[in-house]
């Protein structure tokens, strides 16, 4: 080597043949290897059994109802499970809104529901309940008490089946009425027993306290709600609310109210 010349290494690179071969190799393993793994998986998983059905979620349905309705048996392969199909079943319960399901090692099936809550009363030839889109529920005569307004005044509703929504529009109406008065204040909601649509007349509330009639019409319901709730915070007393006859909110910024003990004398208004 010459003075000044760099020492140069030469590579050459393995023939195209070769890297193939070593490629199999390799591949034959781990190949070989995943197959045995994936085989001691599937073994393992169909010993897997379901030891206890768990449910979340439930206020009006049992956890033992729905257990049963999911149809999956203790001791049932826990893998083996059409998570779709049981899922099926359960919610052909019309209370239910969703549900999800879930396993658990050891062997748990894990049932998280969502419940449709009921939001009021309805009368489709014999009580229902209806939640905020429409749909009908059963009426629930259990342990859970439910302090909800009757909607009437509807035609057309007789017949609507359990787990079916109401496309009725004086339904939605009703509906957004009674959320309008949850959002408002809850002493206004609450004083709602019922609420009458009147088949497309003026509007009524009929109040629990007495069973005073609120006419509202129908127009600007949510202003009138927030009318009728300063009304009663600011000139009706606790002992007042029985001498109340009706309140009449059809009119702007006022409130025309008839007392029990004035029968032959002008009803009197409020201006707020």
């Amino acid at each position: 080597m010459r003075a000044g010349e760099k020492n140069t290494t030469v590579v050459t690179p393995a023939p195209a043949g070769a890297r193939k071969r070593l490629g199999k190799y390799v591949m034959i393993p781990l190949v070989l290897s995943i197959a045995v793994l994936s085989y001691f998986a599937r073994e393992w998983r169909s010993t897997v059994k379901v030891t206890s059905i768990n449910v979340a979620g439930a206020r009006s349905l049992s956890k033992n109802a729905l257990a049963k309705l999911s149809g999956v048996d203790v001791s049932a392969p826990l893998y083996d499970l059409d998570l779709a199909k049981v899922k099926r079943r359960i919610m052909a319960e019309p209370l239910l809104k969703d549900v999800q399901l879930n396993r658990e090692y050891p062997g748990s099936l894990v049932i998280e529901v969502s419940e449709r809550e009921p939001m009021a009363a309805l009368n489709c030839g014999q009580m229902r309940f209806v939640d905020e889109e429409g749909v009908v529920l059963p009426y629930l005569d259990g342990d859970r008490k439910l302090d909800l307004p009757l909607i009437i005044g509807i035609d057309g509703i007789q017949s609507e089946k359990v787990g079916k929504p109401i496309m009725n529009k004086e339904l939605f109406a009703a509906l957004e009425i009674i959320r309008q008065a949850q959002l408002l204040d809850s002493t206004i909601y609450h004083m709602i027993s019922e609420l009458d649509m009147n088949r497309g007349g003026d509007i009524r509330i009929n109040s629990l306290d007495a069973g005073i009639p609120v006419i509202l019409g129908r127009e600007d319901i949510p202003k009138k709600l927030l009318l009728f709730e300063t009304f009663w915070t600011n000139f009706v007393n606790a002992g007042d609310a029985q001498k109340l006859k009706y309140v009449d909110l059809r009119f702007e910024d006022q409130v025309v109210v008839k007392w029990q003990d004035e029968p032959s004398s002008p009803s009197k208004k409020v201006t707020l």
